[in-house]
């Protein structure tokens, strides 16, 4: 699948695997999208300063969790502009390629999840002294319309967080 030609966000050149493209900034108040067109695409700039707000997750969600307690856990910011928004629990397992997930679609105006001790005990089976990580995904998405097509450029802020269950 061919992309857009070189693709660069605030002066990074992505790298493309197969028609999409991945890397990127640290800068989470701007992106400027620098398109340098193909055959297929033609070049043009875009430029979106608009992100969801997620700054941290609060201090007292990632503190050892009793084993047989939900786990509650709470973000700060704002995400009411939030196109789509997850919660997520990993468990990397004990043995290569044995990971676990609970992954939970909020509402985009969610600040806080819950997930229930049942489903969390699943995930880590007899594991004495499990951890998991916390992962919040929020992405906005912008687009342009250039030569009667739309492109869409998603800016994801991501979050993620130890959590110790003993």
């Amino acid at each position: 699948m061919e992309g857009g030609g070189t693709v660069i966000c605030n002066n990074q050149t992505l790298t493309n695997l197969y028609g999409s493209y991945w890397g990127g900034s640290t800068d989470a108040t701007r992106a400027i999208w620098n398109i340098g067109g193909n055959n297929l695409v033609p070049a043009f700039i875009d430029s979106c300063n608009t992100f969801v707000d997620i700054t941290a997750i609060d201090k007292d969600s990632w503190d050892n969790y009793p084993k047989g307690t939900d786990i509650i856990v709470e973000w700060v910011g704002n995400t009411e502009n939030a196109y789509k928004l997850y919660a997520e629990l990993e468990y990397a397992g004990n043995t290569y390629d044995d990971s676990k997930f609970l992954t939970k679609k909020l509402d985009p105006r969610t600040l806080s999840c819950t997930f229930k001790a049942a489903d969390v005990k699943e995930m880590y089976g007899s594991d004495e002294y499990p951890g998991v990580t916390l992962s919040i995904y929020a992405y906005y998405v912008d687009s342009s319309n250039q030569d009667s097509k739309k492109y869409y450029f998603i800016n994801l802020t991501l979050l993620t967080h130890a959590i110790y269950i003993r």
